[in-house]
């Protein structure tokens, strides 16, 4: 088996970079290579010596290290690593079990089958190790205890290479998952004996630090134009309206007297949203209307929808089509900061989609029922509760706004 595998591989090797340089001279329109990474990888590893000899098994153990990938053309990327890797080998007559320790350092190329297209890889490398620490362990009375044993012949500081092969999938910028097979050269392992690292396969994940940055860095760009959008649109407050089904109830169990100060509690709320927006907010044109004409503004239909100071629809306020337009509302979504349906201040794009964590603001806080006391849902409806100002909310939006069109 060892004989065929390190038969193969040169042949392997050379029919893989013949692709790709073929690639590289077909392809008229190249990219530029893109930035330099780092980063860490973290995994497992499983001793092979089990397929050789089938009184040993292999047995899951960690690895890990930091990396530097650079890339040199389209199609190839270059990656040097420091890791650490553990590998343990169990014989199974015995339940005896041997450990090794060791410093790995790594140099590895990423082949790309595409060089317009980085998601999929194929990897070819060499690792150099040097053997920290090894051990014997035997099962004694329910625990295994390190023991001198003298077919254990490896050597504390010896060095040795394997060349390596796998592939690799970026599942984002982020992140990649690796699985590769190390062949040792320098082993002298028997069933008698072992002496030397053992053959194994790697299962890893790649964590790419600059793919962070790069991505916070996308996030950051895309927020940054849509502040800048609203600094220069018309903001769209969409106030609340009671539900017509519950006061068409109300009415028939004739509930009259709840009917009235539910409206009074709406208007109360409105009116203090809208004189909160007019006070804090001072980012693009402000307009009001109510969310009962919020399928006439998802049509891009804008007659009689907008409300006067009094908060009565008015056909005199038109609004400037040629301009861009957000949305926001104290309202109840599903919340992009706890991913469940939650009462804040939230704002939305034209289509009424809500925008990302920097531009809404969950809180139990502005709720029509405290979330605290369950006996509150069985009180009658307080449309204007709430224990924080709805100022106070504007104002950190403002705020947020700003600071998104001051970061460069």
């Amino acid at each position: 088996m060892t004989f065929k595998l390190t038969h193969y591989i040169p042949r392997l090797l050379f029919c893989i970079i013949l692709i790709q340089f073929s690639n590289l001279y077909a392809q008229s329109n190249q990219k530029k290579p893109s930035d330099d990474n780092f980063g860490v990888k973290l995994g497992i590893n499983y001793s092979l010596l089990g397929a050789s000899y089938n009184s040993f098994n292999g047995a899951a153990m960690p690895i890990g290290g930091m990396f530097y990938s650079k890339s040199l053309l389209n199609f190839l990327d270059v990656t040097g690593e420091l890791g650490f890797s553990a590998i343990r080998v169990k014989k199974n007559q015995s339940d005896t079990r041997y450990n090794y320790s060791y410093l790995d350092g790594t140099l590895m190329a990423s082949l790309y089958p595409s060089g317009d297209n980085k998601d999929f890889a194929f990897l070819l490398g060499l690792r150099t190790y040097y053997l920290m620490s090894y051990s014997t362990e035997a099962f004694t009375l329910g625990n295994y205890l390190r023991v001198t044993d003298p077919t254990n012949l490896n050597e504390q500081g010896s060095t040795g290479f394997s060349p390596m092969f796998g592939v690799s999938l970026r599942l984002s910028p982020i992140v990649n998952i690796e699985m590769s097979y190390l062949h040792t050269l320098k082993s002298n392992n028997t069933p008698q004996s072992l002496e030397g690292r053992p053959s194994t396969i790697e299962f890893g994940i790649r964590l790419n630090a600059s793919g962070i940055r790069i991505q916070s860095n996308q996030e950051i760009s895309k927020n940054k134009q849509t502040a800048e959008a609203m600094k220069n649109g018309a903001a769209f407050i969409m106030l609340t309206t009671v539900n017509e089904n519950e006061i068409k109830a109300l009415r028939a169990a004739g509930f009259t007297e709840d009917v009235e100060e539910i409206e009074i509690e709406m208007k109360q709320r409105n009116a203090a949203i809208a004189k909160a927006f007019r006070d804090n907010f001072t980012i693009g044109k402000l307009y009001f209307f109510y969310d009962s004409s919020a399928s006439k503004i998802l049509r891009g239909d804008f007659n009689n929808v907008f409300l006067d100071a009094n908060l009565q629809p008015s056909s005199i306020i038109q609004y400037n089509d040629t301009q861009s337009y957000y949305i926001i509302s104290f309202c109840e979504d599903v919340s992009s900061y706890t991913d469940r349906t939650q009462f804040g201040l939230y704002v939305y794009d034209e289509k009424f989609i809500q925008l990302p964590k920097p531009f809404n603001t969950p809180s139990q806080l502005i709720s029509p029922v405290l979330e605290g006391d369950p006996m509150n849902y069985f009180k009658k409806r307080r449309y204007n509760f709430s224990l924080v100002p709805f100022g106070n909310y504007i104002t950190k939006l403002q705020a947020r706004i700003n600071r998104l069109l001051l970061e460069y």
